[in-house]
């Protein structure tokens, strides 16, 4: 519904829930997905031809991590993902979804003992994708002593309770969730190696019926 619609109470039923007009889909929801492969090795080869070209994005971001570079103004480069995301919002819409709006982009190449804190996005569904999780990495939290497993993970943290939810990544895994999830990447200790991860906003979403949503100006001026 736009701005000043409403509800004529004619077509109601009895008992009929009635929901506020809000924007925080998929609220608590990470919505996972797997990769094709082909794609993730053509963005992780694209990354390093260009990594010396790329803009260093630090300042911008909430990690304690030395790379993170931007490249939300590389079109060829946003073209090597930009459909497999917009089919995967896709499903999550039930195939109603015609384009989606990305905002910014970057990639994060994390070695031993960075991190990044806790954080929140803007826009309103961000997206991680994996494109390299050395088996290294992955194994670190079985070494821990106590009853916490954290090495190496991503945990999210409830917008509604006081629950989280950790996950154990691999190479190929993509992540959609609201840009509003608080969510934590933890340290690993593994020396000479990395864990590179695509991340990134989705501003805006048209759907096939006209729809369209856009982030509002508050969102627009955190940007």
């Amino acid at each position: 519904m736009g701005e000043n619609d409403f509800i004529d109470t004619e077509i109601l039923n009895q008992g009929q829930f009635l929901s506020f007009k809000n924007n925080s889909f998929f609220e608590d929801q990470i919505f996972y997905f797997r990769t094709f492969p082909r794609i993730t090795e053509k963005i992780l080869k694209t990354y390093k031809n260009q990594k010396d070209t790329l803009t260093d994005t630090r300042k911008n971001l909430a990690g304690d991590i030395k790379e993170e570079y931007k490249i939300d103004d590389r079109k060829e480069f946003v073209k090597l993902f930009k459909s497999t995301l917009t089919e995967r919002i896709n499903h999550i819409f039930n195939g109603g979804v015609k384009e989606v709006g990305i905002g910014p982009v970057w990639i994060n190449e994390m070695k031993s003992g960075e991190y990044n804190p806790t954080h929140q996005h803007i826009g309103y569904f961000s997206f991680i994708w994996y494109l390299d999780i050395p088996e290294k990495i992955r194994k670190e939290h079985m070494k821990q002593k106590g009853n916490t497993p954290s090495k190496g993970l991503i945990e999210f943290q409830s917008l509604i309770g006081g629950g989280d939810l950790k996950l154990n990544p691999r190479t190929n895994d993509l992540l959609i969730f609201n840009s509003r999830q608080p969510h934590i990447v933890w340290p690993f200790e593994t020396k000479n190696v990395s864990r590179i991860s695509l991340a990134g906003n989705v501003m805006s979403i048209e759907f096939k019926d006209g729809r369209k949503i856009e982030p509002s100006p508050s969102w627009e001026e955190r940007k």
